[in-house]
């Protein structure tokens, strides 16, 4: 259990406090390029659509169509999820590659495995070999759902000689077979892992999964992956973990805020890697992502539509 209640309380209550960096609506709109950029590059592409297709048929570009959307679907999903349809406007989709976010999953867990953080930091202040960091062979690897991204991952959890177990509310048997994965209970995941990497889609199904019960029960040792949803694992009861070094650290790639506020806790955690959303960040997606995006607008403008996500 965390040390004490008092030591719980004490970090939530000061969960929201700031470092004085203004972090209001406004400021964040008009000085935070992700943003700003994003809703030119949006408008843009639907204003260039609508004047192609005409006023019977025109098309909304969002979310699969504009790459920089990805970093902020939660956002997006939110504010236009039901307007497209109310609309009747057809939204059209790209493809991507999957193989980019389970080698970032791997960048994360030999991160923290072997302390980069803290040694890349010392190394460029003079310093040599200041940590000792832990083998991945014969440890237990768990994963949170086994689907496309969870199955790569677990490919090679097994190259690197670890036992690799899996669970979600939809687990296949036959993939587990076929991948030699043990499957379990969420319980038995969370409880003898020494590698925990969240693997399944977010919404309301698994909204929360990760939270202070479960990681109280994790292994001291143990580290928690999340390159999914940041809605998956509660921020606020993270950060309470992380602070009283209940579980040994966390590589995140997702949060429930994005782009991350400048003063979020995590960003001041010595045993925290973080990146900002770079999962799908490659130069092979972006040609994917760019050349079908004019594909797609070509084939509507012919009447031809192709991948189209809804009507």
């Amino acid at each position: 259990m965390l040390r004490s209640n008092r030591a719980r309380s004490k970090i939530r209550k000061n969960l929201g406090k700031g470092y004085g960096i203004p972090n209001g609506g406004f400021y964040r709109w008009v000085t935070c390029p992700n943003y700003l950029g994003e809703i030119l590059e949006w408008i843009g592409w639907a204003i260039a659509c609508w004047s192609l297709a005409g006023c019977s048929f025109a098309i909304w570009v969002i979310a699969n169509l504009v790459p920089r959307a990805r970093s902020n679907h939660q956002w997006y999903h939110e504010q236009f999820k039901d307007y497209p349809k109310k609309r009747k406007i057809l939204v059209c989709g790209t493809d991507i590659n999957l193989n980019p976010t389970p080698e970032l999953t791997w960048a994360l867990i030999l991160g923290l495995a072997r302390n980069f953080k803290e040694e890349l930091d010392n190394m460029y202040q003079g310093y040599w070999q200041t940590t000792i960091g832990i083998e991945l062979k014969g440890k237990i690897l768990g994963l949170i759902g086994l689907g496309r991204v969870g199955s790569e991952v677990a490919k090679i959890g097994k190259a690197f000689g670890m036992q690799v177990m899996a669970w979600s509310e939809n687990l296949s048997l036959d993939k587990c077979k076929e991948l030699d994965v043990l499957p379990c209970s969420k319980d038995d995941l969370i409880t003898n892992s020494d590698v925990i990497s969240i693997h399944v889609q977010g919404g309301e199904r698994y909204k929360d999964c990760i939270t202070i019960k479960e990681l109280d029960k994790m292994k001291k040792t143990a580290f928690l992956i999340n390159t999914s949803r940041g809605s998956i694992v509660s921020e606020d009861d993270l950060i309470i973990a992380l602070s009283t070094n209940e579980i040994a650290g966390a590589g995140l790639d997702v949060y429930e805020k994005e782009p991350l506020p400048e003063n979020n806790k995590l960003r001041f955690l010595p045993n925290v890697l973080l990146t900002p959303h770079i999962g799908y960040v490659t130069a092979e997606n972006y040609q994917i992502f760019y050349s079908q995006m004019i594909e797609s607008l070509e084939a509507c403008v012919n009447g031809k539509p192709i991948r189209i996500i809804e009507k």
